[in-house]
């Protein structure tokens, strides 16, 4: 994993780089908190920070405040680092947005041990949003990533002064493949096209599958047709292997050219219009289109009865992510599991003061009943010591059973010396608290816990977004009513008006109507007339 530290000291700096070399991390090496805030403002910023507390130029705690306003999804892990490890300072820091903090002269155990619980937190992050923003047919960035890669580059466009290519790519007659040849043989080609431009684009060029057959490309400085050319070559160059044998795929490409003060909705239209030009031209082509405009467009509504049905399709959404706390403002429910009777009734009480839902538990194994349920506490304290089942025991439990949403367990034990913290963590405990706690100390900790906690939450939700869109799309390939003969909509059962609520319903789509040519001649001959 790479890992930036911030420490001004150059001897505590070597140390700490070596002992996180010797355990086969990537170290990025910053002397001050200026330094380290323009690494962390970078889009291959690591993922997990170790700062010094007191720093030249901006020290840990400033830099912690800017980490946390940044709109993200998955912010970095930070370990703070500092000489005052009373409990005052380490409350200051995780208010401050800290996960974890690591005490000066640092025992390397330890340090390792919380480095690799904050590392399992962000691969379990990683692993939540890489579902949230991937294509699971071709394994490409999903449409939403396309429009946040596309912002970024236009972003970059605007700081560097440099042009940006935009394309829109899509599959000749794919239809026919699926009509011919049935929806996996379609999938195999998809997956084959993903393949095929993926090797030919560069790496800093990006790709995303838009919907259906149409692919989004972002290509920094492209400002003629020919990187577009060398993909439709390498589509029609060999045929495509798929389950039902080798097929000949081409593809149609429009792209256009924008800058940083382009209107990303407007290149994407742009390259849409190329699109059209390019299938109009016979496909297999590319053309380029003016963002500013263009002599060809494709048809647009209108009232005239003559037009053909149209759908109005909604605003593109904001590429910028949306920052939400409210998850983690909201009261939590927490499992307290504490054998003593005094100490969980003092927990209870402090908890349930600031709005907290306690569930309690007096031994291991009733805390391991409860964690089994459907309904079972997200933010768990766990004592260590225990009848029946310690703490560890349950912790190494929870660890194999949630292993995509695991609750946060903070460890409650009497043993406060770095060998049982490093056992604890160790075993899958996400933070602990020495007994007797400050309650300051507690609930700072539990607003770390409920921070990600909230993020994990923001990114499992989008990933059932995107799964539930997919299950729609998938209804709807069985759902268009089409004659196998004469390839007309069927609306002899009102077939037609259940597409038309379903999409509706679906993708907020409204449509409206028309008369088709053949329909304008039959029923409509005076307004063809008039014409």
């Amino acid at each position: 994993m790479r890992i930036l530290i911030a420490e001004d000291d150059l001897t505590s700096r070597s140390m700490l780089a070596a002992v996180l070399k010797k355990s086969g991390h990537d170290v990025v090496e910053t002397a001050d908190g200026t330094e380290a805030w323009e690494a962390l403002q970078r889009v291959d910023a690591p993922r997990l920070v170790i700062l010094d507390w007191v720093m030249p130029g901006m020290d840990g705690v400033e830099v912690c405040r800017k980490l946390r306003q940044l709109e993200t999804d998955c912010p970095p892990y930070v370990i703070m680092l500092t000489g005052q490890a009373d409990r005052k300072h380490v409350v200051e820091g995780l208010e401050a947005g800290a996960d974890d903090y690591v005490a000066k002269p640092f025992e390397r155990a330890e340090l390792k041990a919380r480095v690799d619980a904050g590392a399992r937190i962000v691969s379990l992050q990683e692993r939540l949003a890489n579902q949230a923003t991937t294509d699971e047919l071709t394994g490409l960035p999903n449409r939403r990533a396309g429009l946040e890669a596309l912002g970024r580059e236009l972003a970059r466009s605007s700081r560097e002064d440099l042009p940006l290519g935009v394309a829109i790519l899509d599959v000749d007659h794919f239809k026919q493949v699926n009509d011919t040849h049935g929806h996996p043989a379609g999938d195999d080609v998809l997956r084959e096209l993903a393949q095929r431009l993926n090797a030919t684009l560069r790496p800093y060029d990006h790709l995303c599958r838009y919907g259906g057959e149409e692919f989004l490309l972002v290509s920094p400085g492209a400002t003629d047709s020919a990187p577009w050319e060398r993909l439709r070559a390498a589509v029609a160059g060999s045929p495509f292997p798929t389950r039902v044998g080798d097929l000949d795929v081409t593809v149609s490409i429009g792209h256009t050219e924008g800058d940083g003060q382009s209107d990303p909705e407007a290149l994407i239209a742009a390259a849409d219009r190329g699109l059209y030009r390019a299938k109009e031209a016979g496909r297999n082509r590319v053309e380029r289109e003016d963002a500013g405009g263009g002599d060809v467009a494709p048809p647009q509504p209108s009232a005239h009865p003559a037009v053909a049905p149209a759908a109005v399709v909604p605003e593109v959404s904001s590429l910028a992510p949306q920052r939400n706390d409210a998850d983690s403002t909201r009261p939590s429910r927490v499992l307290v599991v504490e054998d003593d009777l005094t100490s969980r009734s003092v927990l209870t009480a402090m908890l349930q003061k600031h709005g907290h839902e306690v569930v309690t538990a007096c031994d291991g194994p009733e805390a391991w009943t409860i964690l089994q349920r459907a309904d079972a506490p997200r933010l768990v304290i766990l004592d260590r010591l225990m009848p029946g089942m310690d703490g560890l025991e349950v912790c190494r439990k929870v660890r194999a059973r949630h292993a995509d949403r695991p609750p946060y367990v903070i460890m409650l034990t009497l043993l406060g010396d770095i060998e049982r913290v490093v056992e604890g963590l160790d075993a899958g405990a996400d933070d602990y608290v020495v007994k007797p706690f400050e309650p300051a100390e507690l609930r700072a900790r539990i607003e770390v816990g409920r921070r990600m906690l909230a993020m994990q939450d923001r990114l499992a939700a989008q990933n059932q977004e995107l799964r539930d869109a997919l299950s729609q799309i998938q209804k709807l390939r069985g759902f268009i009513p089409i004659c196998m003969h004469c390839k007309k909509v069927r609306d002899d059962r009102d077939f037609w008006r259940e597409v038309e609520d379903y999409v509706s319903v679906c993708t907020g789509v409204q449509f409206s109507h028309g008369l088709c040519p053949t329909c304008l001649e039959q029923h409509y001959p005076e307004e063809e007339e008039g014409d």
